[in-house]
């Protein structure tokens, strides 16, 4: 994502291109990169996408509850598959969850029961109030089963816990993260690449040895076991975008690195892989996990090496108008060559100047709460309005996309910001820094370092070297996947 200096007049102000990457608050760690909200917001809308278009098509078809097996959408169009396996948002929250964990640690130690406090602040509060709220829909009084359940995320069962069983895999990654951020700083890419490996083969053991003639996949699948690989090659992309980015920013551009995703998702989708339970399925995470990792490694540097702001108060690398209508100390220059690569649509977006991208910074700062309520959105107007929407004479995949894309996604954008700032801000206020001072870098760490990685400290100190940002707009973690 895109650094920024300190303000012009702030104490602390810094110049030069490579200061405007990374932003770290001076009294928090919460590390701002603009990009990751960029994708957070589009991993949020297709989310809801994919969810309305299940759930509408099987009422507006047979009116009765959507099944996998019976009712799952197949399509030639890889535009198409790209919302009906829109799954995969998932596996996009969790590489993007090990790559900011790993860019906002960078060089310094973690307080582990700091850490944990706040991610439970930041995951908790909303979760319960969602939970609480899906409970109260039974007729039946709430068991201590129920609540023992509740608390440890294991409530698929109620109308709104379809999305519940992905928080409990990224508390599971967060009770490891400091220990992989540990074997990443000290022992370097390769441990992780082994533990990728070993993973993988323990996996196809667990399936060999199932009493089951042909043991599911899905079980794996839906769990830490299955979904390490996505916050391990998460992690592993924020690596080379430290030390190796600088040298490759807009060297590629995104539109490309999106390709993989979208091929794979489409062989997915042909292939019915979801329902299946073919042994190729234990590698699909690993897959998955990948193509997502290359594009936001690819996504962040290319914004990265083409943040500027100009002259006429336009905004600046972070989506926020530059001090005085004047261009920010920061101003980075793209990559000679580079507009002949990418349209100027695709750099107005992602370059950070001009509405699409504040707005889509800003929808990425409630990512998390569009993920959580937006089944219940989905869950009233499938009673009511779906009624409505059967007399319209469209195909009912298409009219359960248009009742999503036009109503139910604004309803649920709207509510989220609601939850944002009543639920979760006021937690995420009580967070704490949870990192500890850097260790000197040796001679020559720099160069062995890479310019980005080296940029994002005051030389040896390891003293944070990006400007403030407000306290109470952290960004770190899930979907919305996650801050």
């Amino acid at each position: 994502m895109m650094c920024c200096p300190r303000s012009p007049g702030r104490p602390g102000a810094r110049s030069g291109p490579l200061y405007g990457s990374i932003m770290r608050s001076s009294d928090s760690d919460r590390v701002y990169l603009a990009p990751v909200d960029h994708l957070r917001a589009a991993a949020a809308v297709l989310v809801v996408l994919y969810h309305g278009c299940q759930l509408f098509t099987a009422r507006l078809e047979g009116g009765g509850a959507f099944t996998a097996e019976t009712g799952w959408l197949y399509s030639a169009n890889p535009a198409a598959t790209l919302v009906f396996e829109g799954h995969t948002a998932v596996a996009l929250f969790m590489v993007l969850s090990g790559f900011i964990f790993t860019v906002g640690a960078h060089g310094r130690p973690i307080r582990y029961g700091r850490f944990v406090t706040n991610r439970l602040l930041r995951v908790y509060p909303l979760y319960l109030v969602v939970a609480v709220l899906g409970l109260a829909t039974q007729v039946a009084l709430v068991s201590y089963e129920d609540v023992l359940r509740l608390l440890t995320f294991a409530t698929p069962g109620q109308p709104y816990g379809g999305v519940f069983w992905t928080l409990s895999v990224e508390v599971q990654f967060y009770l490891l993260f400091p220990l992989l951020n540990r074997l990443l700083t000290e022992r370097g890419p390769g441990a992780l690449l082994r533990l990728l490996g070993a993973v993988a083969l323990l996996r196809v053991l667990v399936w060999l040895s199932s009493p089951v003639p042909e043991p599911p996949t899905t079980a794996l699948y839906l769990g830490l076991a299955g979904r390490i690989d996505q916050f391990l090659l998460g992690m592993l992309a924020a690596w080379w975008y430290l030390r190796r980015g600088e040298r490759a920013g807009g060297r590629w551009p995104a539109w490309a690195a999106l390709g993989p995703a979208v091929v794979a998702l489409w062989s997915y989708n042909q292939l019915h892989g979801f329902v299946s339970d073919s042994p190729l399925k234990l590698v699909w995470g690993t897959v998955e996990g990948a193509v997502w990792a290359l594009f936001v490694a690819v996504y962040v540097t290319g914004a990265d090496a083409t943040g500027r702001a100009d002259a006429t108060g336009r905004a600046d690398a972070t989506g926020r108008a530059a001090p005085g209508g004047g261009a920010t100390p920061a101003a980075v220059p793209g990559p000679a060559g580079r507009a002949g690569r990418e349209g100027p649509g695709w750099r107005a977006w992602r370059e950070g100047p001009g509405w699409l991208s504040r707005g889509a910074a800003r929808l990425g700062e409630v990512s998390y709460s569009v993920y959580l309520t937006h089944f219940m959105v989905l869950t009233v107007l499938g009673e009511y309005a779906g009624r409505v929407l059967a007399a319209v004479p469209l195909p009912p995949v298409w009219a359960a996309f248009a009742l999503t894309a036009a109503v139910a996604l604004p309803l649920t954008v709207a509510l989220s910001f609601l939850t944002y700032h009543a639920v979760e801000l006021p937690f995420l206020k009580l967070r704490r820094p949870y990192l500890g001072a850097a260790e000197a870098a040796p001679a020559g760490a720099a160069e062995a370092m890479g310019t980005r990685a080296w940029a994002a400290t005051d030389g040896p100190g390891g003293t944070p070297r990006p400007r403030r940002r407000e306290a109470d707009r952290g960004r770190w973690g899930v979907p919305g996947r996650h801050g």
